[in-house]
């Protein structure tokens, strides 16, 4: 049985002189437990390199297997396999932002499992057998129980996309656990009449899948295979009772200071970006 290794990955950005502990953030927290790309090419050319951003055609950039996405009190996110692709432009780019205009990026979602129309006995057992060029896959660890979702667009075509939950190493070594689809869905957006059910969205519309997951597992969140799916998306809260259900606050923490991008300390949180600093350290981007 192959096992599967999570290594933790850091990357730091530099928001001017008085915000120099602000990690550099790929996703951030766009409203309460809703996480979306909101940086943009030149600051990726800036943390990365023009090299790198080339390489990924100056689309935007490859991220390396266990990158950090997120990292708060309710989850951890990060790349699950490698070369995993975030965008500015291309593919559903433009459906996308028709309804979030304030999300300036995207994943491109995908995987070796089949297109479409998968079954909740296919197992997932080593995380390097679901790439596919140019495509990635994300694994969250939740660190409190809640509702994991996300939500891609995908054109005029027919996908599948799901929430893979992992067997621990010692669950398969012991084989009493080999994994299993904590749910997935099956969607057809080829262009026909939407169904009120919504079994077949509206062609250009996003389609989401959403789970109940538990605190410290490992969930696999992948689409279908070969075919390019904007993830624009990922969504997590929290259980009643547990982790922070709003904009990074809790009871726990308070906000010690707000910067502007540029690392201009302002008053409060204002409109446009807004890089939140808390009194336990975090840093947290906030769009308004």
């Amino acid at each position: 049985m192959k096992k599967i290794f999570t290594l933790i990955a850091t990357a730091l950005m530099t928001v001017g002189a008085n915000a120099q502990d602000a990690k550099f953030q790929i996703y951030t927290e766009v409203e309460p437990n809703t996480y979306a790309v909101t940086t943009n090419l030149d600051a990726v050319k800036a943390e990365f390199g023009e090299e790198k951003v080339t390489e990924a055609w100056g689309m935007g950039v490859w991220l390396p297997v266990d990158y950090v996405l997120i990292d708060n009190a309710n989850l951890k996110a990060t790349t699950a396999v490698d070369l995993t692709p975030i965008y500015f432009s291309g593919n559903k780019f433009t459906d996308m932002q028709k309804e979030f205009p304030a999300y300036t990026g995207y994943m491109n979602l995908g995987s070796s499992l089949g297109q479409n129309n998968w079954k909740g006995t296919e197992v997932i057992e080593d995380l390097t057998a679901l790439k596919a060029a140019y495509h990635g896959a994300v694994s969250v660890f939740p660190k409190v129980d809640g509702t994991l979702s996300f939500g891609v667009y995908a054109g005029d075509n027919s996908r599948s996309i799901g929430i893979f939950n992992m067997a621990t190493e010692d669950e398969m070594n012991e084989e009493i656990f080999m994994g299993a689809w904590a749910n997935y869905y099956n969607f057809r957006h080829d262009g026909v009449e939407a169904a009120p059910d919504g079994t077949i969205p509206a062609k250009g519309s996003a389609a989401y899948v959403s789970a109940e997951v538990k605190a410290g597992r490992q969930y696999i969140l992948v689409g279908g295979a070969n075919k390019n799916l904007t993830m624009h998306q990922i969504k997590f809260v929290p259980a009643q009772g547990t982790g922070i259900n709003n904009a990074g606050v809790s009871s726990e923490k308070t906000i010690e200071a707000v910067y502007t991008l540029g690392g201009i300390r302002t008053n409060g949180i204002g409109k446009g970006v807004n890089i939140v600093k808390y009194s336990d350290g975090t840093t947290v981007k906030i769009v308004k």
